[in-house]
């Protein structure tokens, strides 16, 4: 079974259902973990664990607050991470910030998946009006290269990977990642932010119906890590 082709197919299928039976209004992020949390249950059984503290930021976050944590999680029978997966309303506003949240949960990702034995996945759902305005966001998307084009955060096209330098970024990305790494200074991260194919369902949609994208967060193949504070762009 190909997770994240089941996860959007499934997640979209049971938002239409809901929709259908008029509980749109309650639609919101945690709304989510309904449909995601049945799927991975039917494969995985009991190896399936909600809002995990998150293995690496988890012990590194002072203060009363609960600590940064994963919205799914599934175990092998040692209890070892094998899957891990963070999720994103988008709502009728569409930000900078916005933005910065999706990247964020992407790194956070990559932190914990840089490596061959732990798949990471982001669903991203909303309706399709309200995607489209994050898909089209100038921080989204970038400045203009000298060949005219973009380098979008993720890949909307289904037939395009996503490889992301977040070590040596353009200055418009930069002015957005400093922000953000400075949550984490001491800790590794992959130079490349990567994704796999995109999985959308469904494919065709009117404005005002729900849609729901899953990428696959690739391990960096050269497994090179960085640390923001030790960095020139980064460190505070």
């Amino acid at each position: 079974m190909d997770l994240d082709r089941t996860l959007a197919r499934g997640i979209g299928g049971w938002l239409q259902f809901e929709h259908a039976c008029h509980r749109s209004s309650i639609f919101s992020e945690k709304y989510l973990a309904v449909p995601i949390a049945q799927i991975l249950n039917t494969k995985y059984g009991r190896n399936v664990h909600a809002e995990v503290k998150h293995p690496i930021l988890g012990d590194l976050s002072p203060g009363r607050g609960r600590p940064p944590e994963i919205d799914f999680v599934v175990t092998d029978e040692n209890q070892n991470m094998k899957v891990a997966i963070e999720t994103k309303w988008v709502g009728e506003t569409v930000t900078k910030q916005t933005v910065e949240r999706v990247i964020w949960d992407l790194v956070r990702l990559a932190m914990i998946g840089n490596n061959d034995t732990i798949e990471c996945y982001f669903v991203l759902a909303g309706k399709k009006k309200d995607l489209s305005k994050l898909f089209n966001n100038k921080h989204f998307n970038g400045e203009l290269d000298k060949n005219k084009r973009t380098r979008p955060i993720l890949k909307v096209r289904q037939s395009d990977f996503m490889d992301v330098r977040i070590d040596s970024p353009r200055k418009d990305r930069l002015d957005l990642l400093k922000p953000i790494f400075a949550l984490c200074q001491d800790v590794a991260l992959p130079m490349r932010l990567g994704t796999g194919h995109t999985r959308v369902y469904p494919e065709s949609a009117f404005n005002y119906e729900y849609q729901v994208y899953v990428w696959e967060v690739l391990p960096n193949k050269q497994k090179i890590v960085f640390k923001p504070k030790n960095h020139s762009h980064y460190k505070i």
